[in-house]
């Protein structure tokens, strides 16, 4: 009896033992695989793409930070790592190309417009998404994409001012010219001006509104009749629109710090009320939408000599990918989602006050500047600022700088004949190395 309970319980003790022996050996194959599948997560490769940006006032740190943080959410496989560009983005750009440490994705891409090699060619189906106007092929290839439509340098003004001296929104050179002296009569400040390099203060009036609306006032063809002789810088079209804002000059209707003020002390100056007016572009609008000013801001077209039909725009902020770019998938899919993305996109055009360049418009909830700026700007005929016209009709390399220096020099009391003479001498040779 007793040999029987024990040969039981041996068999009972084996069964448990065969038992457990099968449990021990399913757990570690289960854990193996689960193992190698955490390693297979943590190993996967996450692509790094680097975007050059810029930042203004409007266009902020924690405005690209949002929007990098949209595309990473929907983009698991790929971190943009985003760089900002010194003050002087054409030298940045041209030294970084040359050097080989050109970013993957550009955001400002002009200064390598015109480097053959430098840009990847744009897919079709993100070039696709823009307007027809938008869109600008060099040798049939689509390098960059712009991402906004602004309107250049026109007039923000003071409402209460205008109101407070019965002035009207001038339709006329003459007009405009009797504002400043019935404000100068007053001790008011009629214009404000300033800018890094003295651009903004020099370039943006000059060749924003005024150029851009005589010239094709003139001509709608004017860019061939430059190159052909027909049109010059110092001829009579040219001189007058040159003469006219020398006049503003001579005539003390500048504030006497313009010169060496930088962009932001420029506008935080007008928004403190120091000066009647400052001619600037449309992303201002924005920034004027969010500033608490003593006084009601208003915009209007800065007027043509005889009549306002033209107002200066630009497809700006041009969007680009390094030739060169060790992830050219990735680098695309992220400037398809920068203007595919609506919230991301709004978010760039409200920052920066203009609009949208893609075929199905992107709309945003606009402030009163920016409503007052587009609302007047449609009344007139749009025309691409004469120097960021593009393509075959674009301006030689170069030429831009000579007269953004003339334009200095004529500021501080240079010859109007001597430096337009500078600059028509310039462009013929530029234009003549560009064949």
């Amino acid at each position: 009896m007793k040999k029987t309970i024990s040969l039981i319980l041996i068999c009972i003790l084996l069964m448990v033992v065969i038992s457990g022996c099968g449990s021990t050996t399913q757990n570690p194959d289960k854990q193996v695989e689960k193992t190698d599948l955490e390693t297979k997560e943590n190993t996967e490769k996450i692509v790094e793409i680097t975007w050059l940006t810029f930042e203004t006032p409007g266009l902020t740190a924690q405005l690209y930070d949002k929007i990098i943080e949209r595309f990473e959410d929907a983009n698991k496989g790929i971190k943009v790592i985003r760089e900002v560009s010194p003050q002087d983005r054409d030298a940045y750009l041209k030294t970084m190309y040359a050097t080989g440490q050109l970013q993957d994705v550009i955001l400002g891409a002009d200064a390598l417009s015109n480097v053959d090699e430098a840009l990847l060619p744009i897919d079709e189906q993100v070039y696709s998404l823009l307007e027809d106007a938008a869109v600008f092929k060099k040798n049939d290839k689509v390098i960059s994409i712009p991402l906004s439509k602004q309107v250049k340098g026109n007039v923000f003004y003071n409402k209460d001012l205008f109101k407070k001296y019965n002035l009207q929104i001038p339709e006329t050179w003459d007009e405009f010219v009797n504002v400043c002296k019935v404000l100068k009569d007053n001790n008011e400040v009629p214009i404000i001006g300033g800018g890094p390099d003295k651009i903004w203060l020099t370039g943006v009036m000059v060749s924003g509104p005024m150029l851009t609306s005589a010239l094709n006032t003139a001509d709608p063809n004017w860019p061939q009749a430059l190159k052909e002789g027909k049109i010059t810088f110092n001829g009579p079209i040219i001189k007058d629109v040159i003469t006219r804002w020398k006049d503003l000059i001579d005539k003390g209707y500048y504030h006497e710090g313009s010169y060496d003020f930088t962009y932001a002390q420029m506008v935080d100056e007008f928004f403190k009320g120091t000066a009647a007016m400052v001619v600037n572009g449309a992303w201002m609008a924005a920034q004027a939408d969010k500033t608490e000013t003593s006084f009601e801001i208003g915009w209007f077209a800065l007027p043509d000599k005889d009549e306002t039909k033209f107002v200066a725009v630009d497809f700006g902020n041009p969007l680009a990918i390094n030739n060169n770019t060790e992830y050219p998938e990735e680098a695309m899919k992220f400037v398809k989602f920068l203007i595919e993305d609506k919230e991301s996109y709004g978010a760039f055009l409200k920052a920066d006050g203009s609009q949208s360049t893609t075929k199905e418009v992107v709309e945003y909830e606009m402030g009163p500047v920016q409503k007052e700026v587009l609302a007047n700007s449609s009344k007139l005929t749009s025309a691409i600022q004469y120097i960021k016209v593009k393509g075959k009709d674009a301006l030689p390399p170069g030429i831009v700088k000579v007269t953004n220096v003339a334009f200095q020099n004529i500021f501080i009391g240079s010859s109007v004949d001597k430096e337009l003479d500078n600059i028509e001498a310039k462009y013929r040779t530029f234009l003549k190395d560009k064949k």
